[in-house]
């Protein structure tokens, strides 16, 4: 299934029609129909990660924050997106030294500066297998989830349990996830919680956590299509008007002090770049982007499993 396609191909709704209109009227005129949004971030990019390279040489998340690996691959992977290449503070090879320094030979995990290097063994044969497994006889029937809400948080856990534990699981594997049309009723309902989704409360996180369970089970139902679009519509136009020029993306609010907050980093800022895509793609716009999601938030498979293939976008 190519990028924009969903189950059905209904006509987008009257509100995804606005954001469809709001996309084209900033849209460039090259070739390609890149938006101005992704034109304007590619121009300012180069500043964007300038300004996260300190004296000491090693990437920070935002001016005076301290230095994380996290913050060096994001600046790899803005770059890879915005610029075709590695981050211009370095070298190629430089940066991938740096990187395979800091990585565990035997788990190739990378911990972050300063601590212990992680230990993980090999898996068990048929633990893959045995995961799925368990993932499909101890699924909630009725919310399409693992976990429950809570009263103190509503849905909040457990949906960003689902879309962490689907991500590195079925999404990996291009496998289909069970209970696709309740699990869209229970993110949906989630969505309308005015606790995290009242104009100016949206983190980075939280919307993630929505927009990828609508995009993953639309690739397998249209159930509520047309309340899904309209959200990603409202979400799309919301998202837009947040960049800071030569600074890029901030989080967002954070009250449990849990993210890097409201101020534009790079964490924010390559969150939000794959949160544009997967909402743009909902509503069939991905293509005038001009770029499309390779890192962590990559919306391909990674790896084969049964039925899966690894070149289903």
């Amino acid at each position: 299934m190519r990028d924009g396609e969903r189950p059905g191909s209904p006509a987008p709704t009257r509100a995804s029609w606005a954001a469809i209109a709001s996309c084209h009227s900033a849209a460039s005129s090259t070739p390609r129909g890149r938006t101005a949004f992704a034109e304007t971030a590619r121009a300012q990019a180069a500043d964007l990660l300038a300004r996260c390279w300190p004296e000491d040489g090693r990437y920070v998340d935002r001016p005076g924050a301290r230095p994380t690996v996290r913050a060096f691959c994001d600046a790899v992977e803005i770059a890879d997106l915005l610029l075709d290449g590695a981050p211009p503070q370095l070298p190629a090879a430089e940066h991938v030294a740096r990187l395979r320094a800091l990585q565990d030979a035997a788990s190739g995990l990378v911990p972050e500066y300063g601590q212990a290097q992680p230990s993980a063994g090999p898996a068990a044969p048929g633990a893959v297998e045995a995961l799925f497994g368990w993932l499909h006889t101890h699924v909630d029937a009725w919310t399409g989830m693992w976990g429950s809400p809570t009263p103190d948080s509503g849905r909040l856990q457990m949906v960003n349990g689902y879309y962490r534990l689907t991500r590195g699981s079925f999404a990996q594997f291009g496998l289909p996830v069970p209970y696709a049309e309740r699990v869209i009723d229970t993110v949906l309902d989630h969505a309308r919680d005015r606790r995290f989704f009242a104009p100016g409360r949206e983190n980075a996180c939280n919307v993630l956590d929505v927009v990828h369970p609508l995009w993953l089970c639309g690739r397998q139902t249209d159930h509520r299509g047309e309340e899904t679009r309209a959200w990603a519509a409202t979400q799309l136009a919301a998202a837009l008007t947040r960049w800071r020029p030569g600074q890029g993306f901030g989080f967002g609010p954070t009250p449990d002090g849990s993210g890097p907050g409201r101020d534009p980093g790079l964490q924010g800022t390559e969150m939000w770049f794959a949160i544009v895509w997967l909402l743009a793609d909902l509503l069939g716009l991905a293509d005038l982007l001009g770029y499309r999601p390779r890192g962590i938030h990559r919306p391909g498979t990674a790896l084969t499993g049964p039925a899966g293939d690894p070149n289903q976008p």
